[in-house]
């Protein structure tokens, strides 16, 4: 008998019954898991094209296109230093971003043939991923990005000054939201082409960077422009960024 009520006082013990769980040692319960962290923030814009417009290597090279021979190293490890910056920065703004760089060789450095076919091309992106194919509902910006140096005195054509080029007119006739941008950094001063095309420009969608005509190629000099590519691109980012307000 006395050992039958031994059996049923250890079958009622909280231990002998499944579900129980033992406290923890400290008689605390444990904390609760930390929260996942938050995901990436959502990106302002849709489809973004960008065309940056500068001198091939060879019209750097050359005493017509560039005869400022002094500062070239210096004047092309800008432009590519700004180029890149752009690409990256813009492309964490953008759900798609597609560069399609406007490199304009020596044998047309003075009259722009390249551009003027780059404002025509109702295809810019080729076989790549087009503007049509954006699903985001966000507005479409096409982000034209001059970066010259001693600018031939010629009249730039109706097509280059428009502020929609073709791809970007078609797109606004077919209904979307897009945007055309330009922006300039002109560096020696000289007016020409590209101050013609950047006056004929609505002010609200026009955006000067900071030229460095007091070219200095020590480190110092180096560190300088540095920072103030650093400080144009996040400038140019925020204002681009903007327009999908």
């Amino acid at each position: 008998m006395r050992r039958a009520g031994l059996l049923l006082l250890l079958a009622l013990l909280p231990g002998c019954y499944e579900g129980w769980t033992p406290p923890s040692q400290s008689g605390t319960p444990a904390p609760p898991s930390p929260p996942s962290p938050p995901g990436p923030p959502a990106k302002a814009l849709g489809y973004l094209l960008f065309e940056p417009i500068t001198m091939a290597a060879n019209a750097i090279q050359s005493d017509t296109c560039f005869p400022a021979t002094g500062i070239r190293t210096f004047r092309s490890n800008e432009w590519t230093e700004r180029i890149s910056q752009l690409t990256t920065a813009l492309g964490n703004i953008a759900s798609t971003l597609e560069t399609v760089p406007i490199d304009v060789d020596a044998s047309d450095c003075t009259t722009l043939a390249t551009v003027q076919a780059a404002a025509v091309n109702s295809t810019p992106w080729g076989s790549d991923p087009s503007p049509e194919s954006d699903t985001s509902g966000k507005p479409l910006i096409h982000l034209k990005a001059v970066f010259w140096e001693s600018q031939p005195a010629t009249t730039p054509p109706a097509a280059v000054t428009a502020t929609d080029w073709a791809a970007w007119q078609a797109l606004e006739a077919a209904g979307r939201s897009a945007k055309s941008l330009t922006y300039f950094v002109l560096s020696d001063g000289s007016s020409g082409y590209f101050t013609t095309w950047q006056n004929a420009q609505p002010p609200a969608q026009t955006m000067s960077g900071t030229p460095i005509n007091q070219v200095d190629p020590t480190s110092a000099g180096i560190t300088a422009r540095d920072s103030t590519v650093a400080s144009d691109t996040a400038a140019l980012v925020a204002w681009v960024q903007g327009q999908a307000q």
